[in-house]
């Protein structure tokens, strides 16, 4: 996205630009956890989310926002395996941020 597009959708939507900027990389990093999270299968993905919700109280709409429970909890869970599916998610991120 331009710097001028990005100007329009301000002006369009009435937001703040730090507003804007912070919800399209929420939008980058939440797709790239979904993603990331997904490539040991759908259902996989599905299945973490679901015990980190159950066990924390965060869901996926405030995920971003409290990025470091994830952390936490794929470190609980996984131990030092949990690295692997951290640097997934990475991989993601950059490839949705080169798109």
């Amino acid at each position: 996205m331009t710097q001028t597009q990005i100007s329009i959708l301000v002006k369009k939507e009435t937001k703040t630009y730090e507003t804007l900027i912070n919800e399209i990389l929420n939008e980058y990093l939440f797709k790239s956890i979904d993603e990331g999270l997904a490539c040991y299968g759908n259902n996989t993905g599905k299945v973490i989310l679901f015990h980190l919700k159950k066990e924390t109280g965060i869901g996926k709409e405030n995920l971003v926002k409290n990025i470091h429970v994830l952390h936490q909890f794929l470190e609980e869970k996984f131990g030092s395996k949990s690295q692997t599916l951290k640097n997934l998610i990475l991989k993601k991120l950059h490839e949705n941020l080169e798109k």
